[in-house]
């Protein structure tokens, strides 16, 4: 079974819940489910679910062929990459020597809402943990990069880690860059970038490259 099969099949046994309502499993492109050095996890896709048709079980069925990379693509009108939070992760992928084009990426839930109180966290992230679960099997990350609080702190309760390292001062008000170690790999939370202008602020890129060359 290839890594698409894979994932594919994992996601094919989400409930009906997950599976038959607006939403998306990658926002990267098929030929990122290989072993790369970063995994990039969101809360959830957002926009109004009634404006985007395509339902988590047709996302599956198209996986295969996906080369779309919604981190690329245009955003409320904008120009392609211009949003701010698009700009974020490219600042990010370049501070890390990567291009945004290869660095796998999703969200901690598949169904689509307009803010975070419509995406029935936490339940609905328990839901879709299978997949990313078989998904981190497929990239074995160094380092998995969430931004907002929610995936940062559901995957330090899911992987049962209460330690964290030394934050890094985000360079905004009291806001704070955070890091655990589990399994491998290096867990970090940035603050959400929609709302976090990350590429003023070099050096959460140097602490960035600092975990992901750590041994």
């Amino acid at each position: 079974m290839t890594a698409i099969e894979t994932v594919v099949t994992a996601g094919l046994q989400l409930p009906a819940s997950v599976l038959d309502r607006s939403g998306e499993v990658l926002y990267s492109g098929s030929q990122t489910l290989r072993r790369g050095p970063v995994y990039l996890l969101g809360l959830n896709p957002g926009g109004n679910p009634n404006d985007h048709k395509e339902t988590v079980r047709d996302r599956l069925k198209e996986l295969p062929s996906r080369r779309r990379n919604n981190y690329q693509v245009s955003w409320a009108g904008r120009k392609p990459g211009t949003h701010r939070l698009q700009r974020g992760v490219q600042w990010v992928a370049d501070e890390l020597g990567l291009g945004v084009e290869d660095i796998c990426a999703s969200n901690l839930i598949f169904v689509r809402s307009k803010d975070e109180r419509g995406s029935g966290f936490p339940g609905s992230a328990r839901d879709c943990w299978p997949v990313h679960r078989a998904i981190l099997a497929v990239v074995k990350p160094t380092l998995v990069i969430t931004f907002g609080n929610s995936p940062y702190n559901f995957l330090r309760e899911e992987l049962g880690v209460l330690a964290e390292s030394d934050p890094c001062p985000a360079g905004h008000a009291n806001w704070q860059c955070r890091a655990f170690q589990a399994n491998g790999m290096r867990i970090v939370g940035l603050p959400h970038m929609s709302v976090y202008a990350i590429y003023r602020h070099p050096m959460v890129g140097k602490w960035l490259r600092g975990l992901m060359n750590a041994r």
